[in-house]
C-alpha cells in the first residue's frame, strides 16, 4: 500500500514538472510574458458632460460604441509594467489618481503604472463638475484595477515583433498656406472661404502607423497587437456631438479584434486571434483626412477612417515583421524644467477684456454661447480661445517641472510625454533615436495633476495658430524637448 502511494506521489510530481516547463512556474518564468486586460468606463447614466470643446454644452445623450480602460501587462526577469490606454481626452489628476489605485491593488512600483489616454473628444469629461462625476471616477478608478488584474492573470510567455507602414493620404496637418500667401490655422477641410480657393498644407504630416505584436503561443492565448499613429480622436464635425465614443480607435482596435459585419461595424459573435491596443502619437497638429466623410449610426464622422487604420495594422502583422533582440526592460525618468508662455500680458487693457470674457462664459454656462461670441468679435479676438489662453498666462508660473518617462523591452523604445506634441516633433524624436522604433505616445501620464495642453512647434508659434494662443509652453519647449527625450533614449541605448 505504502509502495503504490509512493509512487502515486512520484507520478504526480513529474506531471507538475512537465506542466511547469521542467520545474520553471509561472512567477519563476524570467522571459518576456505578456497579458491583456480591458474594462468598460461607460457611465451608468446619460446626461454626463463630454470632453472636447465646450463641455458644458455637450450633454450625453446616447453611446456609439464602448469605452474602456485596456491594460496591457509586461513583465521579464524582476520588472513589471502596466500600460494603460484609456478612452479619455487626457491625463488630468483624475485619470492620474487611479495610478495609487492601482499600485495599491497589485504591489507594481507606481514609476511601472504608466497612463495614456486615446485622446477622444467623445468620452465621458471626468474633470468636469456634473452630478455624479463624483461616483464616476470611482467607477474609473475601480475599472483600472480590474483590467489590471486581468492583464496580471493573463501574462503568458511572448515573443516581440515590431513593423510599421505608411498610410497614404489618411492624416494632414490642419495648418495652410493659402494662395494669396496667407496661412490659416484651425480648418478641418481642404478649402476655406465662399470660393474655396485651394490650399496647401504648411507642414506635412507624419503617417507613419507603428505596429508591435506580442505573439503568445500558449493555445488559449491570442496574440496582443499595439498601434501607434498620430492622429486626433474627434468627432467634432459630426452631426451627433452628443454621443459617447472612443472614435476612430475603436473602429481601429475592433477591425483588429472581430470580423467586420455588413455595415462595417465589428461583429462581435466573430472575434479574432488578436487582442489591440491604439496608442495616441504626436498628433497636436494632425487629424484624420476630412475625406472620410460617411455618417455611421449615432453619427460618428471616422468610422471608415478607424476601418482602414486598422487594415492598416493587419498589413503589418500579417507581412515580415522584425523580431525584437534585447535584453529586458528599462524604465527611465528624467525631471525637466520648462519656461512658461508669458508672451502678450503686458497688454493690460487686452488683458483685462479677456478675463471679463472668461467671466462671462462661466455666468452663461459656456463660451459657444451667443453673447460670448458677440464679445470675441466685439473686443477683436481671432476666438474665445485666444482669450482664455491669455488669461492663463497671467497665472501662470515661471516654470513647469516635471518628468519625461522613456522606456525600452527588448531593444524597442518608448517615450511618454504629457502633452499634445505636434507631428513634427514626433518624427524628429523617432529620426534620431539610436533605437530601430520609438513609440512615440502623447496624451500620456501626468504627475503634475491637470492637462499640459499643446506643446506647439515653432512654426505654428510664428503663425500665431491656436495652439500658440493657448500653450503653457515658451517658444523653443518642443524642440528642446525632443533634444531631451533623444539624449535619454541614447542614455538607454547605451545600457543596454
Amino acid at each position: 500500500m505504502k509502495k503504490s502511494v509512493c509512487l502515486l506521489l512520484v507520478l504526480m510530481m513529474l506531471l507538475g514538472l512537465c506542466a511547469c516547463g521542467g520545474g520553471e512556474t509561472k512567477e519563476d518564468y524570467q522571459g518576456l510574458q505578456v497579458g491583456f486586460g480591458r474594462e468598460s468606463i461607460l457611465p451608468d447614466n446619460m446626461g454626463v458632460q463630454i470632453a472636447g470643446g465646450d463641455a458644458k454644452a455637450r450633454i450625453a445623450d446616447g453611446v456609439r460604441d464602448e469605452i474602456a480602460a485596456t491594460c496591457i501587462a509586461i513583465k521579464e526577469g524582476d520588472q513589471t509594467i502596466l500600460l494603460y490606454t484609456i478612452d479619455f481626452i487626457t491625463v488630468d489628476k483624475h485619470v492620474y489618481t487611479a495610478q495609487a489605485d492601482i499600485a495599491s491593488a497589485t504591489g507594481i512600483d507606481p514609476r511601472n503604472i504608466i497612463l495614456n489616454t486615446t485622446h477622444t473628444h467623445s468620452s465621458v469629461s471626468i474633470r468636469s463638475d456634473w452630478e455624479g462625476a463624483d461616483a464616476y471616477r470611482e467607477k474609473y478608478r475601480a475599472a483600472t484595477v480590474t483590467a489590471a488584474k486581468a492583464a496580471l492573470a493573463d501574462l503568458s510567455p511572448a515573443e516581440m515583433y515590431y513593423g510599421s507602414t505608411m498610410t497614404e493620404s489618411m492624416v494632414f496637418v490642419r495648418h495652410y498656406l493659402k494662395q494669396d500667401g496667407s496661412t490659416y490655422g484651425n480648418g478641418h477641410g481642404a478649402y476655406y472661404g465662399d470660393e474655396g480657393e485651394l490650399k496647401e498644407h504648411l507642414y506635412p504630416a507624419d503617417e507613419e502607423l507603428q505596429v508591435i505584436k506580442f505573439a503568445r503561443p500558449a493555445e488559449d492565448k491570442k496574440d496582443v497587437i499595439l498601434m501607434n499613429l498620430g492622429a486626433h480622436a474627434t468627432m467634432m464635425n459630426s452631426i451627433a456631438i452628443t454621443t459617447i465614443s472612443a472614435d476612430w480607435p475603436f473602429n481601429a482596435r475592433s477591425y483588429v479584434e472581430y470580423a467586420l459585419d455588413e455595415s462595417g461595424m465589428p461583429d462581435t459573435e466573430q472575434p479574432t486571434d488578436y487582442l489591440c491596443a491604439v496608442f495616441e502619437a504626436a498628433a497636436g497638429d494632425q487629424i484624420p483626412t476630412s475625406k472620410i466623410s460617411s455618417i455611421a449610426p449615432y453619427g460618428n464622422k471616422y468610422p471608415e477612417f478607424g476601418n482602414k487604420i486598422g487594415e492598416y495594422c493587419m498589413r503589418v502583422v500579417n507581412g515580415e515583421m522584425t523580431k525584437a533582440e534585447g535584453s529586458g526592460i528599462q524604465v527611465k525618468m528624467l525631471k525637466y524644467t520648462a519656461p512658461t508662455m508669458r508672451e502678450g500680458i503686458e497688454d493690460l487693457q487686452k488683458l483685462m477684456q479677456a478675463k471679463e470674457l472668461v467671466a462671462l462664459a462661466q455666468q452663461v454656462g459656456g463660451y459657444s454661447k451667443p453673447e460670448v461670441t458677440a464679445k470675441v468679435n466685439e473686443y477683436g479676438f481671432e476666438n474665445y480661445l485666444a482669450a482664455s489662453g491669455l488669461v492663463s498666462r497671467a497665472n501662470y508660473p515661471e516654470t513647469y517641472s516635471m518628468e519625461l518617462h522613456a522606456m525600452t523591452i527588448d531593444g524597442v523604445s518608448f517615450i511618454f510625454a504629457p502633452f499634445e506634441m505636434f507631428g513634427v516633433t514626433g518624427r524628429e524624436i523617432k529620426d534620431n533615436s539610436p533605437f530601430d522604433m520609438t513609440f512615440v505616445i502623447t496624451c500620456s501620464e501626468n504627475s503634475l495633476g491637470y492637462h499640459m495642453g499643446y506643446l506647439p512647434h515653432e512654426y505654428a508659434c510664428e503663425e500665431n495658430f491656436y495652439e500658440y494662443d493657448v500653450t503653457k509652453f515658451a517658444r523653443g519647449t518642443a524642440e528642446d524637448l525632443a533634444k531631451t527625450y533623444v539624449e535619454m533614449l541614447t542614455e538607454m541605448k547605451s545600457a543596454e
